[in-house]
């Protein structure tokens, strides 16, 4: 039960992540991606999924909220691929929407700061 809240907890941080071009300012959200790139150098990937599937805070995983998913639903994925996506080619897609949407067509958003 608790993997299974913590699962959809996770989900929705992701949700909000890939939305987050849309409401938030386009500064909280490099600043984010830095706090994201600097976990997974420390902690070898997602403090969230190594909670969920290692057990160990410090101990790399292939498995990735994408993988869980796609598992749910039976559908077999290369996970190395996806974890390798997921950190660092799905990040770099966020950061180009927003920087798309916010700087270059200066469309509004809910949350700026200065």
């Amino acid at each position: 039960m608790k993997n299974e809240i913590l699962a959809i907890i996770h989900t929705i941080i992701i949700i909000l992540a890939w939305l987050s071009p849309f409401w938030l300012d386009w500064k909280l959200i490099f600043f984010c991606l830095i706090l994201y790139y600097v976990q997974l150098l420390i902690f070898k990937g997602c403090v969230l999924t190594n909670i969920q599937f290692n057990k160990n805070i410090r101990k790399a995983s292939d498995m990735t909220m994408y993988a869980y998913w796609a598992n749910k639903f039976g559908i077999k994925v290369n996970k190395k691929k996806l974890k390798f996506e997921s950190d660092y080619i799905m990040p770099a897609i966020i950061l180009i929407i927003t920087i798309v949407w916010q700087i270059l067509l200066n469309i509004p958003i809910l949350i700026r700061i200065w």
